[in-house]
């Protein structure tokens, strides 16, 4: 199974996430900096969808979540 980063937790980037993760083909992670998007969490709660605190700014956290998740894509 693929593994999908979706950087940006706003409208579209939740929308996205929600649509891959509901497809059950791909495991999505959903990255933000902000915290606040954390109460959308159990909106897109299931077994193919994760949330993390993620400054993209920042290459050394890109590359941990990368390598921790097994991230095959990037959508930003």
């Amino acid at each position: 199974m693929k593994s999908i980063l979706v950087a940006g937790a706003g409208e579209i980037g939740r929308l996205i996430a929600f649509l891959l993760a509901n497809s059950r083909q791909y495991r999505v992670i959903l990255a933000d900096l902000k915290l606040t998007h954390l109460s959308y969490r159990s909106t897109l709660s299931n077994e193919f969808f994760d949330f993390v605190q993620l400054d993209l700014r920042d290459p050394q956290a890109f590359e941990k979540i990368v390598t921790d998740h097994h991230i095959n894509t990037v959508i930003s």
